[in-house]
C-alpha cells in the first residue's frame, strides 16, 4: 500500500492501472495537508512465487507387454491463486525407461515393449517459471508374456508306402519373456484329422522340448500335409497367438 499524493492530490481510490504494470507516482504531503486515502500498487515481478504441486495418475499401471499406459496431471495446481492467478504452463512426464515429454497440456500415453517395473514422474512448471519440488509418481509394472512356437517339424520318412509307420517330429520353443506352463501340442492330418495331441512340459524363457507322434500311413496314395500346433488347448495366454504351428508335407507311395 502506497499513501500519499501525486501532484498534490489527494488520491481517493485505487488507480485504475493496476496489475504487473503498475507505476505510483508520489510525493511527500505537501502544504501540511492531511492524508485523505491510500491504494494499491499490484507489481507481479515483486509477489511470491510459490512452487506448484505435480499430481500424476496412471492407467493401468500393470498388465502385459507391449502395455499401453494414459498418464494424468490434471490434478497439479499452484498456490499462487490471487489475481493474476498462477496456472500450470508445462507438464514434463518421465516414464521411467529412459523417454520423456515436455507439454503445455496434462494428459499423454505411452507404451512399454519390455517387461519390469518403471517408476514414471511428473514435474509441472507454472506460469512464473516456478518448478514443482513434490514427488508425483507412478509405478508401472509390465509383465512378459510366453509365446510357444514349433520350431522344428520333421518326418521320418517323407515318402512312405501304404500302411507303413512314420515318425512326426517337432520341437517346442518358447520364444517369450517368462515361463510357459504345460501344455499340449497337435498333429493333425490334411486340416482335419488328429493324428496325436501330445502333453509338452512347462518350458523356461528360450528353453525347447521335443514332442511326437507315430502314425501309419493309412491316407490314400498321394501328398499329404502334417501340421503341429504348440498349445492347441489354448492353456497357455501367449504374446502372440498367431504363430503357433508349422506345416510338412510327406508323400504316400
Amino acid at each position: 500500500v502506497i499513501s500519499g499524493f501525486v501532484s498534490g492530490v489527494a488520491q481517493p481510490a485505487n488507480p485504475t492501472n493496476t496489475g504487473a504494470n503498475a507505476v505510483a507516482l508520489y510525493d511527500q504531503m505537501p502544504n501540511s495537508l492531511a492524508y485523505a486515502s491510500g491504494y494499491t500498487v499490484d507489481n507481479q515481478a515483486c509477489r511470491p512465487n510459490t512452487a506448484p504441486t505435480a499430481v500424476l495418475t496412471a492407467s493401468p499401471t500393470s498388465g502385459f507387454a507391449p502395455l499401453t499406459v494414459t498418464f494424468d496431471g490434471s490434478g497439479s495446481s499452484d498456490p499462487d491463486t490471487a489475481a493474476p492467478a498462477d496456472t500450470i504452463a508445462s507438464y514434463r512426464f518421465d516414464f521411467g525407461d529412459g523417454t520423456s515429454t515436455t507439454q503445455s497440456t496434462p494428459t499423454t500415453t505411452h507404451s512399454y515393449a519390455n517387461p519390469g517395473a518403471y517408476s514414471a514422474a511428473l514435474t509441472v512448471t507454472d506460469s512464473r517459471g516456478a518448478v514443482s519440488t513434490n514427488s508425483a509418481q507412478q509405478i508401472i509394472t509390465v509383465n512378459g508374456q510366453p509365446d510357444l512356437i514349433v520350431s522344428n517339424l520333421v518326418a521320418s520318412n517323407s515318402n512312405p508306402k501304404l500302411n507303413e509307420k512314420v515318425k512326426f517330429s517337432a520341437t517346442i520353443t518358447n520364444i517369450g519373456k517368462t515361463q510357459a506352463l504345460a501344455s499340449k501340442t497337435q498333429f493333425l492330418l490334411d486340416g482335419t484329422t488328429q493324428i496325436g495331441l501330445i502333453d509338452t512340459p512347462l518350458l523356461a524363457p528360450g528353453a525347447s522340448a521335443p514332442v511326437s507322434v507315430t502314425w501309419t500311413a493309412k491316407a490314400k496314395r498321394g501328398t499329404h500335409t502334417i501340421k503341429a500346433t504348440a498349445d492347441k488347448t489354448t492353456l497357455v495366454s501367449e504374446s502372440n497367438e498367431t504363430n503357433n504351428d508349422k506345416s510338412i508335407t510327406i508323400s504316400i507311395l
